[in-house]
């Protein structure tokens, strides 16, 4: 987002391309990895595959990917689709394998996001946990909910931040 933001204040394209390059390799892969729409937490960039690992989640190492696909969409007034479909297909894969809902003492409907481990192509493992770097995602799905016009995202963004706050 920062050299996309330094390419439009600048006028030299070089920084937005190169951000445009890794975002095209996010895109062919989007649906390759071991959970089709989200990308492990680690990748290896220098042979530009983001398909081998096995580990998924919003929080720490994965975070700011995940939190500029709107934000991309926004800075660039919609004029560029990848971010929204990266988003929505991302969101759609955490929504039913990341977010999970704990018990609490007065059964709260509020919503975390852990971690998943694929065991399987079929099978996956719930880490259920909380960290405190995935607190953004209720701003995220808030704004996804709003820039992609996805209703059920808002729902979701106010499930996630009362998690935040809860725990």
């Amino acid at each position: 987002m920062e050299f996309t933001h330094l390419s439009q204040l600048t006028r030299d394209p070089k920084w937005y391309d190169a951000v445009r390059r890794i975002v095209d390799v996010f895109d062919q892969q989007q649906n390759q990895t071991q959970l089709p729409g989200m990308w492990p937490v680690v990748v290896n960039a220098q042979k530009a595959n983001l398909t081998r690992e096995n580990s998924f989640g919003l929080g720490a190492m994965s975070d700011s990917l995940y939190e500029y696909f709107p934000k991309m969409h926004a800075l660039l007034g919609g004029l560029d689709s990848v971010y929204e479909k990266l988003y929505r297909g991302a969101m759609a894969a955490a929504a039913q394998h990341v977010l999970w809902r704990p018990m609490t003492p007065n059964n709260a409907d509020i919503l975390i996001s852990g971690d998943v481990r694929m065991r399987t192509p079929s099978v996956s493992e719930l880490d259920p946990q909380g960290q405190h770097l995935v607190c953004f995602a209720g701003g995220m799905f808030a704004l996804g909910s709003r820039l992609f016009d996805i209703p059920a995202h808002m729902d979701i963004a106010h499930k996630l931040v009362d998690g935040c706050t809860w725990t």
